[in-house]
């Protein structure tokens, strides 16, 4: 036979095997419609995310420079020393100047007063980019009368309009505008402290920069051409030498990239995440389905082998069947994916430091939409290999088929091993490192394992203990979970993944705000004043216990690191097989003293010192991570720089904070004796019974000193539990591809079970069965199979949540009962609402009346 006539032959067996796929998909589309459906949501979710990288990426290389303002910024905890100052005048340039501290802002005809983030602005920063306000165009800067920007959130707050007035320290400001954004900057960063920003000629009038006070400097750059190779070649130099000496912090416009890109790959890791769990449910639904689809097409296939059909061509029908619907599925998934992709910049427009760019990315969204076409017609491939063991018999004799051959397969092994590749490549494509997409994959895969044992458990105590004194539809329902063509697997699988995503991250979300709410309840502090300076501090006192409060002072020393066992902090920093990090090196630690333990701290080895008597190197406790971050330990000894004086000491002591506990805590604690001379400020904790109350103290502490800043902690903890809810909203908005799946896949693994329980239901009434009766049977089962995926998923939760609080957040885990019971309820009524609905006719109509219907 000649090449054109292989040809011939081929298109002739292909067009006949596509009219075929068509003929024989009249009666059964709308379940291959719902088949498509499966996995619409999941393609949909791995377009709108892959497409929506590109957009990020490329908004970062467009605006890079903005991210930073400038070319280069060199950033300080204290003011720039004369070296410094003569390397930044070399370094030419234009230059801005930006000193940040916070401190308490009053308000005065609205009577409020609130911790704020001053930044005080000299020059025409930021140089790239732009500080969008309401109204637009505001200029703060412009030299004729002292005004202020304030974080718009904080007008809407306190209905503070602009031409109000704010005061700083004992300067007052008129308000221009509302501050919208800074280039650069995420909404997030005005959460906790809002920003206002002042002219930096204004900033001695204020008083606030008094000693002690803690304020950060910095000096933008903007160079022509960028930072050329003489000036990179030059900051490198000094970064290493005059800048390390002086704990100059520099950030470059590459730098701020990497910054950004590693933050936005925490953010990529979990959108890929949830994307791939909901295209993974939704593979496994197509499977599910295509299995319960074929189930009824395999005497159709032993008949076309009866007259004359090879294998192949059988094999080809349904193959072009589910290959169509997995290429329709993934088109609509595309289209959905596109129009999601131009949601997500507002869902996650409050965690972005820039305004992204959007664009459809039509290679990535084709790249997509192919690789989800594979991997739904790999998922489907599964049950197609059971049509190669279809043989002419079987057109005569039904159970002639093996049903355990498919697991002697070796295709099906070979199909097995190919998806669980092609999902490991995706988790370490979509991973921002190796071991994250390696970590994704066996959770996925151990969660896939836990749940089917479960399923498998369920199944295997059924079969054996089912309660024979149960009344007859509950003993009905409860073995159609185990016996033949049951879907007690597949729902475990399909409904436990999907509840166990959701419900972990609400469980991670439950128990940051249960610590902090315990740890601001009872009688903790609830307000804190701070930047008090010890001629202030007897007055603030008498204030605060004049009004009834308890009073507690706590002295704060700031100080760095010098040495360490006898070597500097250049020795350490230039050796190379150094093992401590430079931000333990380099900070400046905000140290007390006293003589024993608090109640947030437990002495874990050694011994605390209450006096010390002036002998030999001065007695320190260390808090344990710290130490584990300096490598020290009890015995080994600290040179501590206070204020250019230095200080030897010996850690007697390793101490375990409680930092989840709302009050000062310490790295560094000394005994009496040794810091009373050295420059502090103090913090004083109270308190306070009720809001108005607590509004009241601060506005008196405030209005008489108005360096003083005060924390309050109930605010504190509102406004926390405002970002968790910002940050909640992004997972109930990814999540939900997931649940939609798991809805899709729960309808069709439902509908798929109709003919099987079409069969049940004639046979139980031709003997007598009662329509209520077989309404009831199919009621139980529904509820029992919503109720096995749901504790399935919870239970799995369960211990993701556990793993979450031991090893991530560090804290006691407490299982949320009453949500879990909410869940597992809504669940179960969803179950029985499809299945009830799918079931609509079968229980009310005579037997041979639904036969024919059915066919």
């Amino acid at each position: 036979m000649d090449i054109s006539a292989k040809t011939r032959n081929f298109i002739t067996a292909l067009r006949w095997a596509v009219v075929m796929a068509w003929r024989d998909s009249r009666g059964r589309r709308r379940l291959l419609i719902l088949f498509t459906l499966s996995i619409v949501f999941g393609i949909g979710a791995l377009v709108a995310i892959s497409s929506f990288r590109h957009n990020l990426e490329h908004s970062v290389d467009l605006h890079a420079r903005s991210l930073l303002g400038a070319d280069l910024a060199l950033k300080s905890r204290r003011p720039f020393s004369e070296e410094v100052e003569g390397f930044i005048a070399s370094l030419g340039g234009e230059q801005a100047r930006e000193v940040r501290f916070r401190s308490m802002a009053w308000f005065p005809e609205q009577e409020q007063t609130r911790l704020v983030q001053v930044r005080a602005l000299e020059g025409d920063f930021p140089f790239y980019g732009q500080i969008e306000t309401a109204p637009p165009g505001v200029d703060f800067r412009d030299g004729q009368q002292p005004l202020a920007l304030v974080e718009d959130s904080l007008l809407v707050q306190y209905e503070v309009q602009p031409g109000d007035t704010v005061r700083l320290g004992e300067m007052h400001f008129t308000i221009a505008g509302g501050l919208l954004r800074v280039s650069g900057e995420s909404d997030m960063v005005g959460v906790f402290a809002p920003r206002i920003f002042i002219d930096k000629r204004y900033l001695e009038e204020t008083g606030l920069m008094q000693r002690g006070s803690v304020n950060r400097h910095r000096v933008y750059f903007a160079f022509e051409g960028g930072l050329n190779e003489e000036r990179k070649d030059r900051l490198e130099e000094a970064r290493r030498d005059l800048l390390a000496e002086e704990r100059v912090r520099v950030d470059t416009v590459e730098r701020r990239r990497r910054r950004v890109g590693r933050v936005l790959d925490n953010l990529y890791d979990f959108l890929n995440l949830v994307g791939f769990i909901a295209l993974l449910l939704g593979g496994l639904g197509v499977a599910g389905a295509v299995q319960i689809y074929l189930r009824d097409k395999l005497d159709t296939v032993a008949l076309l082998r009866c007259l004359g059909s090879s294998m192949a061509r059988s094999f080809a029908v349904y193959l072009i069947q589910v290959s169509t619907m997995g290429l329709v599925g993934a088109v609509t998934g595309a289209a959905l994916g596109v129009a999601v992709q131009f949601l997500l910049p507002w869902v996650l427009g409050s965690f972005l430091p820039f305004q992204a760019e959007v664009f459809v990315s039509w290679s990535t969204v084709a790249v997509s939409v192919v690789f989800g076409w594979v991997t739904v017609v790999l998922f489907a491939f599964i049950p197609l290999l059971s049509i190669r063991r279809v043989t002419p018999l079987r057109a005569l004799r039904a159970n002639v088929e093996n049903s355990h051959a498919l697991r002697r397969d070796p295709w099906f092994w070979a199909v097995t091993g190919l998806i669980a590749v092609l999902a490991l490549g995706l988790c370490l494509a979509g991973a921002s490192r190796p071991a994250y997409g390696f970590g994704y994959a066996g959770a996925l895969a151990g969660s896939l394992l836990v749940l089917s044992g479960l399923a498998w458990a369920m199944r295997w105590v059924l079969r054996r203990y089912c309660p024979k004194s149960w009344p007859y539809s509950w003993r009905q329902g409860l073995s159609n979970l185990y016996r033949p063509n049951n879907r007690t697997l597949f729902l475990t699988v399909t409904l436990g993944m999907g509840v166990f995503l959701v419900f972990t991250l609400f469980l991670a979300r439950d128990l940051l705000l249960h610590e902090i709410e315990v740890s601001g309840s009872g009688e903790q502090p609830n307000l804190v004043f701070f930047d008090i300076q010890p001629d202030q501090l007897e007055e603030v006192r008498e204030l605060v216990a004049g009004e009834g409060y308890s009073v507690e002072a706590v002295p704060v020393v700031t100080m760095r690191i010098a040495e360490i066992n006898g070597r500097t902090i250049k020795e350490i920093k230039n050796d190379p097989s150094r093992k401590i990090g430079s931000w333990a090196l380099n900070w400046e630690y905000r140290s007390t003293f006293r003589d024993g333990l608090i109640e947030t701290e437990e002495l874990l080895e050694g011994r605390i010192t209450a006096q010390w008597n002036g002998e030999g190197a001065a007695p320190v406790s260390v808090e344990q991570s710290i130490a584990e971050s300096l490598q020290v330990k009890q015995g080994d000894e600290l040179v501590f720089d206070v204020q250019g004086i230095p200080i030897k000491t010996r850690v007697s002591g390793i101490r375990k904070v409680d930092w989840h506990r709302l009050r000062p805590n310490f790295y560094m604690v000394f005994p009496m004796g040794v810091l009373e001379e050295a420059p502090a400020f103090y913090a004083l904790v109270t308190r306070v019974p009720d809001r108005t109350a607590l509004a009241a103290l601060q506005r008196q502490v405030v209005q008489a000193h108005p360096n003083i800043s005060a924390i309050d902690l109930s605010l504190a903890l509102e406004t926390i539990n405002s970002l968790l809810d910002r940050a909640a909203f992004v997972v109930r908005f990814m999540a939900a591809f997931t649940i939609a799946t798991g809805l899709v896949v729960l309808a069709g693994a439902v509908i798929t079970s109709r003919y099987q329980r079409i069969c049940e239901s004639v046979l139980l009434r031709t003997l007598g069965a009662s329509g209520n009766l077989i309404r009831r049977i199919m009621a139980v089962e529904y509820l029992l199979l919503g109720f096995l995926g749901g504790i399935a998923g919870l239970a799995l939760s369960a211990a993701g949540g556990w793993a979450l609080a031991r090893f991530v957040f560090e804290l006691d885990f407490a299982f949320s009962w009453g949500p879990a019971i909410i869940a597992l309820m809504i669940l179960m009524g969803l179950t029985l609402l499809i299945g009830l609905a799918n079931s609509r006719g079968i229980a009310s109509h005579p037997p041979l009346e639904i036969l024919r219907q059915e066919g």
